[in-house]
This record gives C-alpha cells, sequence and structure tokens, in this order.
C-alpha cells in the first residue's frame, strides 16, 4: 500500500471540525434571528389594520420667486389622494 494515497482519503481531525462547527455557530444565529424577525414584522404588518395615509404637508411658497405655487400643490395632494385610493382599492383585491 502506497502511505501517500492513504494519507489523501483520511477524514479531517474532530478538533478541525470543531473549529469550524464554532466558526459557523454565531453567524448561523444571527441570520436565524433576523429571518425571524424579519417574517414577524410581515406578519404584524398584514395582521395591521390599514390606516388611513396622513395627509400630505407641502412647503409653503410665497412670493415673487415662489418654486411651488398653490395649484402645483393643490395638483399634488389630488395625484396622492388617487395614488392611494388605487393602493388601497389594489389590496381590497387581494
Amino acid at each position: 500500500m502506497v502511505p501517500g494515497l492513504m494519507r489523501q482519503h483520511t477524514f479531517p481531525s474532530l478538533n478541525l471540525i470543531v473549529k469550524h462547527m464554532k466558526n459557523l455557530i454565531l453567524p448561523t444565529l444571527i441570520a436565524l434571528a433576523c429571518m425571524g424577525s424579519a417574517s414577524l414584522a410581515q406578519a404584524q404588518q398584514q395582521d395591521a389594520p390599514s390606516k388611513p395615509a396622513r395627509q400630505q404637508v407641502l412647503p409653503l411658497d410665497h412670493g415673487p420667486h415662489a418654486q411651488v405655487t398653490p395649484w402645483v400643490n393643490q395638483q399634488k395632494r389630488q395625484q396622492a389622494a388617487a395614488a392611494e385610493k388605487a393602493k388601497s382599492a389594489a389590496q381590497d383585491k387581494s
């Protein structure tokens, strides 16, 4: 029997296996905790009743160099309301 050939097919020592397991335990536990908390948060979000959206607060901008006019603010509010209505309608269908 060739001695070098036998050495290639031996199993790693128990100490080496334990060392690698110790290096993997903490990251595995952290990953499991993160996945558990994420799934819990998602379940709570699905079970919670839908709250009405808070009204969008737009900055007041007046004067001769105004960047946003009251008409633009009104359009933004209407678009936000329409988007919220479409979002709630889509959730009701599912």
